[in-house]
């Protein structure tokens, strides 16, 4: 359903000395969020959860690709669950 949608990220990453890794989510080729910090946790199987909230989201099949634009980072999972938030409708 055309909603909005909550975007929890499963991540970890060790290099401390580098910059923070950014990851970007497209679907159907249209940027919709990044995660533009994905926090260190001084070990490649530490994880830590961070996550964007309120992601307006049209109903419908769609392709997603995740993008990671900086930094070395692993992904654990993406989580994504329906937001309380109202998607205002334009009329």
């Amino acid at each position: 359903a055309t909603a909005a949608y909550n975007f929890r990220f499963r991540t970890a990453s060790q290099n401390v000395g580098s910059p923070n890794g950014v990851i970007r989510i497209e679907f159907n080729g249209t940027p919709v969020l990044t995660l533009s910090s994905v926090p260190f946790t001084s070990s490649w199987t530490t994880y830590t959860n961070t996550s964007v909230n309120n992601v307006s989201l049209t109903a419908g099949t769609h392709v997603m690709r995740v993008f990671f634009e900086r930094g070395n980072v692993n992904l654990n999972f993406i989580d994504v669950t329906a937001s309380s938030a109202l998607v205002p409708t334009i009329n």
